[in-house]
């Protein structure tokens, strides 16, 4: 059988259905495809769906910033977009604000929030930090309660968001639980295990940063739930 947005094919004793890719354009185009797989029980649907779902991605306005920002990049060579200060100073501003953080605390704060990989590490070359001026940096943060202070496997760093925590394994660092549906998951099912995905932006870096500090203004917070603090406060 065939259809504007599906082919199907008979391979004894099973039965497959493949989709066309030019045609799949719409959420709605998803909805179709998720009721002909649940009418027709297909064993492989799950696969098919999955591949479904990234060719929508790939057609997303998030998905095409991020490659004009990997074709027209502006920084001088040597500055990283992963500084807030170099691609969203106006959120950083919009930080310091509502905060009442420095500088060095609202990029910190903005790295922690929306970077799947802020490790002390990455965070002191993409601000060209030294440990002294990072360390202020978090302790500020951790002083104001917008972060805490922990010690966790694998981590890279000592300071994290309130709430939920995945101690994921290779090829991706743990996580915050808050931090998975800005990258495409509702949950951390696949990403754990032997076939694990990789964890990736799913927009531009300014991109992430602006859908991060969205969720904190519009009361998203991350909220503490069992993550030990190291530091005991009075």
């Amino acid at each position: 059988f065939q259809s504007r947005l599906v082919h199907g094919a008979v391979v004894p004793p099973q039965m497959r259905f493949f989709f066309h890719v030019s045609e799949l354009k719409t959420e709605g185009d998803i909805a179709a495809l998720v009721a002909i797989a649940d009418m027709l029980a297909m064993e492989d649907s799950p696969r098919t769906m999955g591949c479904a779902e990234f060719v929508i991605q790939l057609r997303s306005e998030a998905v095409s910033r991020l490659a004009d920002c990997n074709r027209n990049r502006k920084l001088p060579e040597g500055l990283w977009e992963q500084n807030p200060m170099n691609s969203v100073p106006n959120i950083v501003q919009e930080c310091m604000a509502k905060m009442r953080l420095s500088e060095a605390g609202a990029m910190t704060y903005l790295q922690v929030l929306s970077l799947p990989d802020p490790t002390t590490a990455n965070l002191r070359l993409w601000n060209g930090w030294t440990p002294k001026v990072l360390k202020q940096a978090t302790e500020e943060l951790i002083t104001s309660g917008q972060v805490i202070e922990a010690k966790r496997e694998r981590a890279g760093r000592e300071i994290f968001l309130a709430g939920g925590w995945e101690p994921l394994k290779l090829p991706n660092l743990p996580i915050e639980s808050w931090k998975l549906p800005m990258f495409g998951y509702d949950s951390p099912d696949r990403i754990r295990g032997g076939r694990a995905e990789l964890i990736i932006c799913q927009d531009s870096i300014a991109g992430m940063f602006q859908q991060a500090w969205e969720r904190i203004t519009s009361g998203d917070l991350p909220t503490y739930e069992e993550a030990p603090s190291k530091r005991k406060r009075k």
